[in-house]
């Protein structure tokens, strides 16, 4: 994990907050994020667009992702869904995402570009991009759920209808706590999944 105090801030001050903190899953990349690991110990990020949208809209969510690959090529199980806080619904009614699934073929890495559409989103909304085996019927957070679910996020885009950019992070802001956390750490910071398929 890349938990200094820094870099805290900074996703805060992005408007994150990992959901289950005091397991320290959310994990730096080279400018994207990893989240969870095996054995059942799993976390989800919160977004709050509290900062990004003063009035009440219908926005329009894309973001990249990929998920874990295993030693013996087994791409971890998913799926990767978004979930609503506050205000707004899905285009399918409900406040979860469908179902976003990984095209990944057995020991490989790629990018999956996900889309969804929220109605009546406002400065109330949070969005949580978390692996959706987690949540349960009842709305709570099931942390301990086994069977891997690790995932990587990246490139975070959101847009009213209009198409003006309401927010957009494709993590290039880690660069200089990256930088200098590979000066001198025992083990530098990589590129797990890498650029294929990334503008």
């Amino acid at each position: 994990p890349f938990n200094t105090d820094e870099f805290k801030a900074a996703i805060s001050n992005k408007g994150y907050t990992d959901l289950n903190p005091s397991e320290k899953l959310m994990y730096a990349q080279d400018q994207y994020l990893k989240f969870s690991r095996t054995g059942g110990h799993n976390t989800a990020i919160m977004l709050d667009l509290g900062k990004y949208l003063k009035a009440q809209s219908d926005i329009d969510v894309s973001f990249d992702f990929s998920m874990m690959v295993q030693g013996d090529g087994t791409v971890d199980a998913g799926p990767v869904q978004v979930g609503i806080q506050g205000d707004g619904t899905f285009a399918n009614g409900t406040k979860l995402s469908d179902p976003f699934t990984s095209v990944q073929e057995t020991g490989h890495f790629c990018w999956n570009e996900a889309k969804a559409s929220i109605k009546g989103a406002s400065s109330n909304t949070k969005l949580v991009f978390m692996m959706g085996r987690i949540l349960k019927e009842d709305g709570t957070f099931n942390w301990g759920v086994g069977g891997a679910g690790r995932f990587f996020l990246d490139n975070i885009l959101i847009v009213p209808a209009a198409k003006e950019v309401v927010f957009e992070d494709d993590f290039s802001w880690m660069e200089p706590f990256i930088s200098s956390y590979n000066k001198t750490a025992a083990k530098a910071i990589g590129d797990t999944v890498g650029s294929d398929g990334k503008d």
